[in-house]
């Protein structure tokens, strides 16, 4: 009784452990786990439907919409959709937090909201197939101790021909960078100009799959 007990505990850790470990996965076929068999010496295995690994929104061609302001940015951003920008300089106000995400979309002024949220910076949290085109238009905020843009959460995605950095005096750079990216896959970047009076280009955080090219 004892050892069966120990079995039937034994394989329901197995099996929580394998549901929980993001290489124990395969196209509807049987995955064993690398570091653990039952004690009768067989392998445990765990099957994965294919719709768990599906985003949650359906990916499909990216609808363009040209914009010609920061507000429009944050108005008309959306899962699946590319936002062209009018070539021009986009100055974030340290006033102003320009959030996106895929519940809202707001402005938030700090003057009239309490916030965590640093002024003077886009911040773009679970968006899935979203991206910005910028023709070579600067996006750099006022604020030296804000990230100009700050993505975390996203999926798929371009960033294109897009100058990032800091709107402030050249003998003063800034000591945090022009692009934050955390918690990320499959977005790509290009053309993109990092250094503008900051000391720090880019910071990546526990993101995977992302490709910079001619930055």
């Amino acid at each position: 009784m004892k050892s069966l007990l120990y079995i039937l505990i034994s394989t329901s850790l197995l099996i929580i452990s394998c549901k929980s470990d993001p290489q124990a996965v395969s196209n509807n076929k049987p995955t064993e786990s690398k570091t653990t068999r039952n004690n009768a010496g067989g392998p445990i295995f765990k099957m994965i439907d294919k719709d768990e690994l599906k985003p949650s929104i359906e990916i499909k061609t990216a609808d363009t919409i040209e914009v010609g302001s920061i507000e429009d940015i944050v108005a008309y951003a959306n899962h699946n959709i590319a936002i062209k920008l009018k070539k021009g300089n986009y100055k974030l106000s340290n006033q102003f937090v320009y959030y996106i995400s895929k519940d809202k979309k707001e402005i938030i002024d700090k003057r009239a909201e309490e916030t965590r949220s640093i002024g003077g910076q886009i911040y773009i949290s679970g968006m899935i197939n979203f991206s910005i085109i910028g023709n070579g238009s600067e996006i750099l905020s006022n604020n030296p101790k804000a990230v100009p843009l700050f993505i975390v959460k996203a999926e798929q995605g371009i960033v294109k021909d897009v100058i990032l950095g800091h709107n402030i005096s050249k003998n003063t750079y800034s000591n945090v960078p022009s692009l934050y990216v955390a918690q990320s896959k499959n977005v790509r970047f290009y053309n993109c100009n990092l250094g503008n009076n900051s000391q720090v280009g880019l910071k990546i955080l526990n993101s995977k799959l992302l490709t910079f090219t001619n930055c």
